[in-house]
């Protein structure tokens, strides 16, 4: 019996992982950070608070192994013009943008928006800078939210009738502790909420399929069977459901006899899809050479029967797909 083997994404470096351990846990998550500076009471995005906090900040990602897309240079690469206090929306319009432009290297998966503010209470014999930051995690593929969080806020000493300037020089000279602080919790908060690690390996009673693990970020994919009868499909839909690992759900196919869609959400990759649509249909005792299986941008697989030879599956017993 065949037996096919699905790649999970990496689990993330713990905190007190060194960079050569980061490297061999990279998890190739695509993130940009964007500031979201809407608020007239947040740091503004062409602040220099801003600037010297993102710097360090995409280092640190890096670090615990993440893809960190730099939010200017993909801007730049688009055309796209980022403005002071522009809404939340403009930045996930931006990430959209981007990855509707065909270029991989531009594509973030995951979004983290930062609102960044930074305040001077007079002690009278001094002045207090606090920073306080708080943010959302986006999913750009699915627009899933994946969580909210707050860094503990950080007080810093400064001056006497410390503001303004003054409040961004002391703000900066600390924005790589500042840095550091967010950077671990959001590794933590992707950690738990978006790459969480794979449960114990095992294989259902009944299909012999690994249980969802929980291990990556959820895909969804529209799988589209074209010159296709509806006894056909079903069978097909339950491979799908039940055999392919990481499968969390499957919608009931929708269209009539020539042309039916199903909605898949799934933890594995674009190519194991790919991989594991090839496979069925072949064990199924369909003919690859009649059939044209494509893929239409990242989320959608078409499988069309270019030649109907009049073959049509009796029911067969499972198969595996590990």
């Amino acid at each position: 019996m065949r037996m096919f083997i699905a790649a999970g994404i990496g689990v993330l470096a713990t905190m007190a992982v060194t960079p050569a351990t980061a490297q061999q846990n990279f998890n190739g998550v695509r993130v940009m950070i964007a500031a979201d500076d809407a608020d007239p009471q947040s740091v503004i995005r062409s602040s220099d608070i801003y600037h010297r906090l993102q710097l360090p900040l995409n280092e640190e990602m890096k670090r615990y192994g993440y893809t960190a897309i730099f939010e200017d240079a993909l801007a730049a690469e688009t055309k796209w013009e980022i403005q002071d206090r522009s809404s939340k929306q403009k930045a996930i319009e931006l990430a959209k943008t981007a990855c509707q432009a065909g270029k991989a290297t531009l594509c973030p998966r995951v979004l983290v928006l930062v609102k960044t503010r930074a305040s001077a209470t007079d002690l009278g014999f001094g002045t207090s800078a606090q920073v306080r930051m708080t943010g959302e995690l986006i999913d750009v593929n699915t627009n899933t939210y994946l969580g909210g969080w707050e860094a503990p806020t950080l007080d810093f000493p400064a001056p006497k009738a410390c503001n303004g300037v003054c409040i961004e020089n002391v703000v900066g000279d600390n924005g790589r502790k500042v840095a550091l602080n967010l950077a671990d919790t959001l590794r933590k908060m992707l950690d738990q909420q978006a790459l969480r690690t794979s449960a114990s390996p095992g294989s259902g009673a009944v299909t012999g399929r690994a249980p969802a693990s929980g291990n990556g970020l959820v895909n969804n994919f529209v799988v589209t069977f074209e010159h296709f009868q509806m006894q056909e499909v079903l069978p097909l839909k339950a491979i799908m459901e039940k055999e392919f690992p990481e499968t969390l759900d499957i919608s009931m196919p929708e269209g009539s006899s020539g042309s039916f869609t199903l909605n898949l959400s799934t933890r594995a990759k674009a190519d194991k899809v790919l991989e594991w649509l090839h496979l069925m249909m072949e064990d199924r005792g369909y003919n690859l050479s009649k059939l044209k299986i494509s893929t239409s941008g990242s989320d959608k697989f078409i499988i069309d029967r270019i030649v109907d030879d009049g073959f049509r599956p009796t029911p067969t017993g499972g198969r595996k797909f590990n």
